[in-house]
């Protein structure tokens, strides 16, 4: 009977690396047929939405693995399972809202999917034989995210930085949680975390306790301003799941929780008049020991000169969302191509020939439109510099248009500049992008 003897050790794992199993078989006489496959069975639950709300389908996919040279069989099954992987787009509850605006929390619908995994084997003694298949046995059950790993890290993932359960653990944003993320007053913004109870291979179990959350707020004197205020218990009325109902979940295993100053205004909480940045840690279930870092966000205005604020929504490497507001100078630049064709006129099948002057001779067939937005950032940090580089390099990023609307546009950057303070001192950035859709143009 074949067996694995090589897997991924954690049951977490990120779309975005090497998912490489090795089998071989136990049994001399099959490992010697001639036509021995071993077969490699990957299901996958994937959601989606429909008219009534949110369905699923089971997906197989089957690998036929030829013996190598040492009679394994060697399969990397990430290829496939990414293609069942997508970016959150959309808020669970509310299919037509941007998951940016979510009002408290969201589960994902893509972001987080079951991969299992089956091995069997075939095999015939003769050319012409009958083919004889192995029962395919389950040896392996995993959660994979919309995440990446690069190749020098190797092929163990540790997730265990993202579960909440300590002050020193992180929601799924490589932003260094030292940086203030900035925002105005009516921004946007979620942070996105995995939920509840994850159990490993080896038998034990992974504990992301996120049910409760304080949120504070400051002045400019770092004074706090009232009590510290119990911020959208991660509960099934708001939305959310609670960490200790979810086992290995995947719908309610990666939840969303708006932050943004304009999510917290949306969910019907005042934000303080004098407020110049707040606070927000997720906490353990009697509010007494702090289950995540503490993060920061610092409220500004649009600069004082006129510069429009540009706001960038895009994903991260960990498959979720970070935000950044460029607030200076900014530029919107249409760009505009079009394919011209010549036309005969004049009347030519009465009595004469005539024209008139106002008959266009070249004309324009096609015109394509397409709106470039060039922004800048004011002078930044270090951190901030070094998280800018997701964005730069992000395949999915949205422009905020001021009324609720989530715009997607094109990064058009071919390269990115890690600036120091040691290198740079003044650490500043220009970004260029396209919106995805072009104007629409009549033709003529």
């Amino acid at each position: 009977m074949a067996s694995i003897v090589q897997k991924p050790e954690n049951k977490i794992l990120p779309a975005y690396s090497s998912m490489v199993f090795v089998a071989t078989e136990n049994a001399g006489t099959l490992a010697a047929a001639a036509y021995y496959r071993y077969i490699f069975k990957v299901k996958i639950r994937s959601y989606y939405y429909t008219t009534t709300g949110v369905d699923y389908d089971d997906e197989t996919i089957e690998f036929k693995v030829v013996p190598n040279k040492e009679n394994k069989g060697i399969v990397d099954i990430s290829q496939v399972v990414k293609d069942y992987i997508e970016t959150d787009e959309r808020n669970y509850n509310n299919a037509t809202q941007a998951i940016h605006n979510v009002t408290k929390y969201s589960f994902n619908i893509k972001n987080l999917v079951k991969v299992e995994v089956q091995l069997g084997y075939e095999y015939a003694t003769t050319a012409l034989g009958a083919v004889t298949t192995g029962t395919p046995q389950t040896f392996a059950e995993y959660r994979v995210f919309n995440g990446c790993q690069q190749i020098e890290d190797g092929l163990t993932y540790d997730y265990t930085p993202h579960i909440l359960d300590g002050e020193t653990k992180s929601v799924l944003s490589n932003l260094d949680s030292t940086v203030a993320r900035k925002l105005r007053r009516t921004d946007y913004a979620t942070v996105a975390f995995f939920n509840g109870a994850f159990e490993n291979l080896d038998g034990t179990t992974e504990y992301s306790d996120a049910n409760k959350t304080h949120l504070k707020f400051y002045d400019s004197d770092d004074a706090q301003i009232g009590l510290t205020q119990a911020f959208h218990t991660n509960t099934a009325a708001n939305n959310g799941a609670p960490a200790s109902s979810t086992t290995n979940g995947t719908l309610k295993g990666l939840l969303y929780l708006g932050v943004g100053a304009q999510n917290i205004t949306d969910s019907g909480i005042t934000i303080p008049a004098n407020a110049s940045y707040y606070t927000i840690q997720f906490m353990s279930l009697t509010y007494s020991n702090a289950r995540s870092k503490l993060y920061t966000f610092k409220l500004q205005d649009d600069d004082c000169k006129g510069y429009e604020t540009i706001r960038l929504a895009y994903l991260n490497r960990l498959g979720a969302y970070d935000y950044f507001n460029f607030t200076k100078l900014s530029r919107k630049i249409t760009n505009i191509a079009r394919d011209n064709y010549t036309k005969n006129v004049g009347t030519w099948q009465g009595d004469n020939y005539s024209y008139n002057t106002f008959e266009r001779g070249r004309a324009v067939l096609n015109t394509t439109a397409i709106e470039t937005i060039e922004a800048h950032t004011d002078y930044i940090t270090e951190a901030e510099a070094a998280g800018l580089e997701e964005l730069f390099t992000s395949p999915s990023v949205w422009v905020y248009d001021d009324s609720n609307k989530w715009l997607p546009v094109v990064v058009t950057e071919q390269s990115y500049t890690k600036q120091t303070t040691a290198n740079d001192m003044l650490k500043q950035y220009v970004i260029a992008v396209e919106k995805a859709h072009s104007k629409r143009i009549q033709t003529s």
